[in-house]
C-alpha cells in the first residue's frame, strides 16, 4: 500500500516533473524524500523490523542503550535477503521478511530518513505537567472529585 501512495514521489524523483513557480517560470524539478518524522513504534513498523530493533543501526537488541557504535541498516542486504526468502538472517536482524516502501525510493536511504517526533514528545511532556497541575489545583480546592466524576 505504501509503495502505491509513494509511487509518484518515486516517479517525480527519477523523470521529473514541471511546475510552475511563483514567478510563473516553469521549472524541472526532482522530489525525493528528506525525513520521515515518527516515534520509534511507527519507525519500527515503516522501515518493516521489529520493534524491539534498532531502525537506524543493527545494535542487538541486548545492547540497546549502551551508546556503542554498530553497522548502519543496509536496505540493500535486506532487499537481496528478502528476494532470496533468507527468514532466518532477517529475522537475526531483525527485520520482518517483507519488501519495504521505503527501496524502492531513487536516492533515499531509509535509516536516513529518521527524524525523531519532538513535537509529540514535548506535547505529551506539557499534557502530563498540565494534568499534574490542575490535579493539584483541584485537590487544594476539594473538588478533584467532582472532576472525576465529570
Amino acid at each position: 500500500m505504501l509503495t502505491f501512495i509513494l509511487r509518484p514521489l518515486s516517479d517525480a524523483a527519477r523523470d521529473g516533473m514541471k511546475i510552475s513557480c511563483a514567478d510563473l517560470v516553469i521549472e524541472e524539478c526532482h522530489f525525493r524524500v528528506a525525513g520521515w518524522l515518527a516515534d520509534h513504534m511507527e519507525n519500527s513498523t515503516i522501515h518493516g523490523i521489529y520493534s524491539t530493533g534498532c531502525p537506524m543501526c543493527e545494535c542487538p537488541q541486548e545492547e540497546l542503550g549502551n551508546l556503542q557504535k554498530y553497522p548502519l541498516r543496509k536496505p540493500e542486504k535486506y532487499r537481496a535477503w528478502v528476494n532470496e526468502s533468507d527468514a532466518k538472517s532477517l529475522h537475526k536482524d531483525e527485520v520482518k521478511p517483507v519488501t519495504n516502501a521505503l527501496w524502492t525510493l531513487k536516492d533515499v536511504v531509509p535509516n536516513e530518513l529518521i527524524r525523531s517526533d519532538i513535537l509529540q514528545t514535548m506535547i505529551l511532556g506539557n499534557l502530563q505537567h498540565l494534568m499534574e497541575w490542575i490535579k493539584g489545583f483541584l485537590e487544594f480546592h476539594n473538588r478533584l472529585p467532582a472532576f472525576d466524576n465529570i
